[in-house]
C-alpha cells in the first residue's frame, strides 16, 4: 500500500474553514493509503484515538487508518496566538517537520504538504528527495481599492497577491512534482511556467446534511445571515452597511452577523444587527436552514460555509472572484461586482438580496439549485481528484 507522508500545520475535526482541512485531506488520502499524518501540538490533542507507541515513529495516535505524529516547540506547542504570530509558528514547525520526515525518509514513497490555505509559504519538504505535492494553496482576488482601509489591509493585500515575496519561493515550489491551486487565479499567481504541473480544483468539500431544507418568507419577514471572522477578505463593515440599507426599506426583516471579532468591532455603529460569537456545529446547520439568504461578500478563493449553507438548500449572495461565486455559479445565488466604493456596492449587494426574497419564484428556484449543486461539492468528488493526483505522481 502507498506510504504518504503527509504535513498538514492545521488538523483539527469538526471545526470548519482552514482548521479542518487537513483533518479532510488526511482522512481522504487514508480511504487509498496508509499515511503518516505530522501536525502540530494544538492539533494533536484534538484528535481522536489513543496514543500508541510506533516502533518506526514513536509516539503517535491511529484513527481511520491514518497515523498522526505530533511535531512542536515545546516552548510555543500551547500557544495559538495571533495571526503574525501564526505565520512565524508555521515556518519554525515546517523546519522541525521537514528534518523529521528527513530523518524518516525510508519509510515513505511521496510527501505531501497539506497547505494552511491562507499562508503563502512554500513548502520545506520539497529539500526531501522524495516526489512532494504541495497543495490546497488558496486565495481568493486581491482586495478592491476602497477596502484597503488601513495598513493591515494593505498589508495583507500585498502578501497574499504576492507569493514570490518569500525567500526562496521559486526555488522550494520548482522542487514540487505537483501544485495544487484552489482556483485558475491562484494559478497565475504561483507560476505562469508551471500550468503543466499543476492540478486546480475547490480545496474543500461538504455531504448533503439530514436537516430540514430552508424555506421561503416575504422580505420583511425573512433572515438574512452572514458568517464569518473579523478580518478584511470577509468585508464584515460592507456586510453590516448592506444589512442596514435592507432594514431602512423592511425594518421587520432580521439581520445575524456570527463570527468572532464582529460583536466588538461592529455593534456600536450598527444598531439593527444581531450578533453571535460563536455556535455549535449541529446548532449552526439547523440554524442554516431557518434562514432565507445568505449574504457573503468576501475575497476568499474557497468557502467551506458557502457549501454549508447550500446543502440546506440557502441561496448565497456574495461578490465577484470569489470562492462562493464559483460555488454557486449563476444558479444558486446572485453574484456582486465591486463597484467604485463600499457604499456602492452596498446598494448593489441590498439590490441583489431584495431581488432574490421579493420573488418566491426566483428565491426557490436558487434553493433548488444550491442543493444540487453542492451534490458536486462531495468529499467523493474530492477523494477522486486527490486520488488521481496521487496515481499522476506515482506513475511519473
Amino acid at each position: 500500500m502507498l506510504k504518504p507522508v503527509c504535513l498538514a500545520y492545521a488538523c483539527e475535526p469538526n471545526v470548519g474553514s482552514e482548521s479542518e482541512l487537513g483533518w479532510m485531506w488526511a482522512n481522504i488520502i487514508g480511504e487509498f493509503s496508509r499515511p503518516v499524518v505530522i501536525t502540530r501540538n494544538l492539533s494533536y490533542k484534538k484528535i481522536p484515538g489513543d496514543k500508541i507507541i510506533s516502533r518506526d515513529f514513536g509516539e503517535v495516535k491511529i484513527f481511520n487508518n491514518v497515523i498522526y505524529k505530533n511535531i512542536d516547540i515545546p516552548i510555543l506547542n500551547n500557544y495559538a496566538g495571533g495571526h503574525f504570530f501564526l505565520i512565524i509558528h508555521y515556518l519554525i514547525w515546517q523546519f522541525f517537520a521537514t528534518i523529521w520526515v528527513l530523518m524518516k525518509k525510508k519509510h515513505f514513497d511521496v510527501a505531501h504538504h497539506i497547505n494552511f490555505v491562507s499562508a503563502w509559504l512554500p513548502p520545506f519538504v520539497s529539500l526531501v528527495n522524495l516526489p512532494v505535492i504541495w497543495g490546497p494553496i488558496g486565495t481568493g482576488s486581491g482586495l478592491p481599492r476602497w477596502a484597503r482601509k488601513n495598513f493591515k489591509a494593505k498589508l495583507w493585500n500585498v502578501v497574499t497577491q504576492n507569493p514570490g515575496l518569500f525567500p526562496f519561493y521559486k526555488y522550494l515550489s520548482n522542487k514540487c512534482k505537483t501544485i495544487l491551486p484552489i482556483n485558475s487565479h491562484v494559478a497565475r499567481l504561483i507560476s505562469s511556467e508551471r500550468f503543466s504541473l499543476m492540478r486546480t480544483f475547490p480545496a474543500v468539500a461538504f455531504d448533503t446534511t439530514e436537516f430540514s431544507v430552508a424555506f421561503h418568507k416575504p422580505i420583511n419577514e425573512a433572515t438574512i445571515i452572514y458568517v464569518g471572522r473579523y478580518v478584511p477578505f470577509k468585508f464584515p463593515e460592507l456586510a453590516a452597511l448592506t444589512s442596514k440599507k435592507i432594514k431602512d426599506k423592511y425594518p421587520n426583516s432580521r439581520f445575524i452577523m456570527i463570527g468572532d471579532g464582529l460583536k466588538e468591532a461592529l455593534s456600536s455603529c450598527h444598531q439593527g444587527v444581531e450578533f453571535v460569537e460563536k455556535m455549535e456545529r449541529a446548532d449552526f446547520l439547523r440554524f442554516l436552514s431557518s434562514a432565507q439568504l445568505m449574504l457573503l461578500p468576501t475575497t476568499e478563493g474557497s468557502s467551506y460555509i458557502a457549501l454549508e449553507a447550500m446543502s440546506v438548500g440557502l441561496p448565497i449572495v456574495t461578490t465577484e472572484n470569489s470562492g462562493p461565486a464559483y460555488f454557486i455559479g449563476d444558479v444558486a445565488g446572485k453574484v456582486t461586482e465591486h463597484c467604485a466604493s463600499e457604499d456602492e456596492t452596498a446598494i448593489s449587494l441590498a439590490r441583489n438580496c431584495e431581488d432574490l426574497l421579493l420573488s418566491q419564484s426566483d428565491w426557490e428556484t436558487a434553493s433548488r439549485s444550491a442543493l444540487l449543486r453542492s451534490a458536486l461539492f462531495t468529499k467523493k468528488h474530492l477523494k477522486r481528484n486527490i486520488e488521481s493526483v496521487y496515481a499522476e505522481v506515482m506513475s511519473a
